[in-house]
Order: structure tokens, then C-alpha cells, then sequence
């Protein structure tokens, strides 16, 4: 994503290069099958970057965040639908999907029975442990879908409360700020870039309790934040 952005930004030199990296980053994940979570993801992502790089209207390139959130809840709630509707095909769907299908309707049914508070955090492995290995095999330690594990975990009402502290991190910028869009585009984009990876590889995968997760969330969130600053001008002999 550093290299993709690096390069959607850069000039036509340096810009064959950065994007030659990312191509070549997307063809490792391909060849070696390391995960298909990671690839999905990060074509989706390079997707939404580049339509944001693209676009010159302010109000378009404000919608990417909302944009990605919403293909997030989408095919999140598409696949826990057809989870739990699907009868014919279901074993097809179920393969293709390696398997989350199934996963997610266990933890569909867990979620029901403690809809608004949750089961608690890192409870997933301790309570459903027994389940999936029952319906899968072998024991997973969470639902691979971030949503369902928030549902799971802390239940509607804490979902909520989640999800309206992590959107502090993107607010609109304050009027106060003069400073030029260009100025601070690779720090929005960057940040915007992993946050996107997080939603999308969220989709199959990843635990919103883990260390990986939160420490970039943060980070995304931190740049964002500090694209959103209003600039302080500093006279020269001012202390800083």
C-alpha cells in the first residue's frame, strides 16, 4: 500500500517504479498463495486508492472512508446472509469461500442468543471452541470476519460504541486549515490505505482484540488525524 500510494503520487519517473513494486508485491501474494485474504484485499484497496487519486473533486474524494465502510458492512452482511439462507449450493459456496460460510453461521447463532452485550472479548476460542470443531475440524480462535467477531464479543450496543470512537479519527477537516490539499495528500492517502486493508482483510480473516489490528488502526488513524490539524503559523523568533 506504501509503495501503491508512493507512486499514484509521485512523478512519471519515479511513478513506473513505485507501481512496478506494487505489482510485483501483488504477484508474490498470488504465486505463493500465501494468503488469498491479503491479495483480495489488497487489489481492493489499490482499486479504491486509485478511483481516490483520480477523482479532482473534493466532495467525491471525501466519500472514499464512508466508501470503503460500506463495501465492508456489504459483503460482510452478504456472506452472513447467504451463511445462514443458503440450502442448495451451500457445500459449493461454503469451498469457495474456504470454509467461512460455515464459521459464519455458528458464530451467527452464537451472536443471537446475546445480541446486545456480547459474550466478552477473547471468549470466541474458550466458549466456541468445541462448535467449530464439530462443524469445521478444528478449532478457530475467531470468526474470521472483524464484524461478526465485534457482534460476538461485545454485541450491538458495544459494536456501536466501537465504531463511534474509531470514526473520531475522521472527522472533517476544521475551517481554520489553510493548507493546501496537495500538502497533505500522501499522509491522508497512507492513512486511508490502512485502514482500508484493515476493513477488507477484516472480511475473512483478522481479530479486532489482536495487536496487529489495534497498533495499525492506530496508525491509520493517527495520520488521518494529523492531516485533519489546522496549521499553526509560527513567526520567525517565536519559541516553538
Amino acid at each position: 500500500n506504501t509503495a501503491l500510494v508512493t507512486g499514484l503520487l509521485s512523478r512519471s519517473g519515479s511513478r513506473m517504479l513505485f507501481i512496478s513494486i506494487y505489482i510485483g508485491l501483488i504477484g508474490f501474494l498470488y504465486i505463493t498463495a500465501i494468503s488469498r485474504g491479503a491479495l483480495l484485499s489488497s487489489l481492493i484497496t489499490g482499486m479504491v486508492l486509485s478511483t481516490y487519486v483520480v477523482s479532482r473533486k473534493s466532495s467525491w474524494r471525501a466519500l472514499v472512508a464512508p466508501l470503503a465502510v460500506a463495501m465492508f458492512l456489504a459483503a460482510s452482511t452478504l456472506m452472513t446472509v447467504a451463511a445462514i439462507q443458503l440450502n442448495e449450493n451451500f457445500a459449493y459456496f461454503d469451498k469457495l469461500a474456504t470454509y467461512r460460510l460455515t464459521v459464519y453461521k455458528v458464530s451467527w447463532s452464537a451472536i443471537t442468543e446475546a445480541p446486545f452485550w456480547g459474550h466478552g472479548a477473547r471468549t470466541f476460542a474458550l466458549n466456541m471452541g468445541q462448535e467449530t470443531l464439530a462443524a469445521m475440524g478444528q478449532t478457530l480462535g475467531t470468526p474470521h470476519n472483524i464484524l461478526l467477531e465485534a457482534l460476538y464479543s461485545l454485541g450491538v450496543i458495544g459494536s456501536m460504541l466501537w465504531a463511534v470512537g474509531i470514526g473520531f479519527f475522521w472527522r472533517h477537516r476544521p475551517a481554520g486549515n489553510n493548507t493546501s490539499d496537495g500538502d497533505r495528500t500522501f499522509v491522508r492517502l497512507l492513512g486511508y490505505a490502512i485502514f482500508m486493508q484493515l476493513l477488507f482483510h477484516g472480511m475473512v480473516d483478522l481479530s479486532i482484540f489482536s495487536a496487529y489490528f489495534l497498533t495499525l488502526l492506530f496508525v491509520s488513524g493517527g495520520l488521518i488525524m494529523a492531516s485533519n490539524q489546522p496549521v499553526k503559523d509560527i513567526s520567525p523568533g517565536t519559541a516553538a
